[in-house]
């Protein structure tokens, strides 16, 4: 018979494993779109210069930090981080 408690616990632990697998598809989607975009203006590609079609094309600044945040935010990831960093940055 089982226990409402386990129960409950191994529904919390795959919901706590699908919200990790979602953060770190929006991380990368954070990454490649902009860097869609960046190519798009390097190589004069009109269609990638816009995230979608009939949008107003991306400032290739505003790329570059959508780059950085997506790149800060897979780094941030706390199981990745290792004991020294973790020391490093909480100090």
């Amino acid at each position: 018979m089982r226990q409402k408690g386990q129960a409950t616990a191994k529904s919390a632990a795959q919901m706590v494993a699908a919200a990790r697998r979602a953060s770190r598809l929006a991380d990368f989607t954070a990454i490649a779109l902009p860097c869609l975009v960046l190519t798009g203006w390097v190589f004069g590609i009109e269609c990638l210069k816009r995230v979608f079609p009939g949008f107003t094309q991306m400032n290739p600044v505003t790329a570059c930090r959508f780059v950085v945040a997506g790149v800060s935010l897979l780094l941030s990831d706390e199981q990745r981080i290792n004991p020294t960093r973790r020391a490093w940055t909480s100090s």
